[in-house]
């Protein structure tokens, strides 16, 4: 007689890449707690006008990471002196290459330990499109893509080796992509990664800034290319998009993970201003709940987005 199949069992690193390509509930869970905890208290007190803009805040801190900072920082611990110098001659070594082959101008970028490249000859303003909206706000934006680096060793010997494919493809993806930029006369300008534990830490490992969907696709095309050449697999992003961009409200700048988190707050308002069902939620529910709402507001377009927030 036969024996029953059983079912097929994923390695140790499959499960690390699927963790740790996107958002998930261990590393949502922390942070989910601390944010219930001001959500039940809000809802205990007095009617706040500022529920949705606390909530906001919350919730984009939320979408961030795909690990605890208490991990990264542990992953980080695990790095030799030696190790974690050859990492930064390793961003040094690519900063330069973007300054002295291709003549980008560097400069730290907006966020959490970034460095941005872009042409110095090309000026071209940040919000390159205005977007029609009917609340009469006046609103700009500025499209971009996103990609993440995946630590699925556990090993910093492997993970370095890693780091200097994932770094070398990008280098070589980004020429093919600013001659594409100088053909056309536009602004591609890139910012990514140059701290160890950041890189570890954030779904956010490189954002390329492009003036339309269509050349973000192009974008996206070329990067994905150069790194399958080095056999580097790029995150899913599950629970964030690929593709996102940021806005300018009537002059004030909302980041994408800002505008989801807002999105999300949104549908929290409701709840706080009718039923109050996620008071009574568990904080496995609720940082579940957290997942599935970022994961629907973050397909939304502009102008989707807007009409929410």
């Amino acid at each position: 007689m036969r024996a029953p199949e059983s079912s097929p069992q994923i390695s140790e690193s499959q499960h690390r890449f699927q963790e740790r390509g996107g958002l998930n509930l261990k590393a949502m869970q922390k942070g989910a707690a601390v944010t219930l905890a001001n959500l039940r208290l809000l809802y205990s007190g007095k009617p706040n006008p500022r529920f949705k803009k606390i909530m906001a805040v919350n919730n984009a801190g939320l979408l961030r990471c795909r690990m605890s900072l208490e991990e990264s920082e542990a992953l980080t611990a695990q790095f030799t002196p030696a190790q974690q110098k050859i990492f930064q001659r390793l961003i040094d070594t690519s900063k330069m290459m973007y300054q002295d082959k291709l003549g980008l101008r560097g400069q730290h970028g907006n966020g959490e330990n970034f460095w941005e490249v872009s042409d110095p000859q090309v000026k071209q303003k940040p919000y390159i499109q205005d977007i029609e909206d009917v609340k009469g706000r006046k609103v700009e934006a500025q499209y971009k893509e996103y990609f993440t680096f995946v630590p699925i060793s556990s090993s910093p010997v492997e993970l370095l080796q890693d780091m200097a494919k994932f770094y070398d493809a990008l280098f070589r993806a980004f020429e093919r992509i600013q001659n594409i930029a100088r053909e056309k006369g536009v602004s591609i300008p890139m910012k990514f990664k140059d701290n160890l534990t950041e890189l570890l830490l954030d779904l956010d490992s490189v954002v390329v800034y492009v003036p339309d969907s269509q050349t973000g696709q192009l974008v996206r095309i070329i990067i994905n290319e150069e790194m399958a050449k080095q056999k580097i697999k790029l995150g899913d992003r599950a629970g964030r998009s690929e593709s996102g961009f940021d806005l300018r409200i009537n002059g004030e700048e909302f980041s994408h993970r800002q505008l989801v988190g807002m999105a999300v707050a949104a549908v929290m308002e409701q709840d706080y201003e009718t039923n109050k069902v996620l008071a009574g939620y568990t904080n496995e529910q609720f940082a579940s709940s957290l997942l599935q709402r970022s994961e629907q507001a973050s397909k939304l377009n502009s102008e989707q987005i807007l009409q929410v927030i």
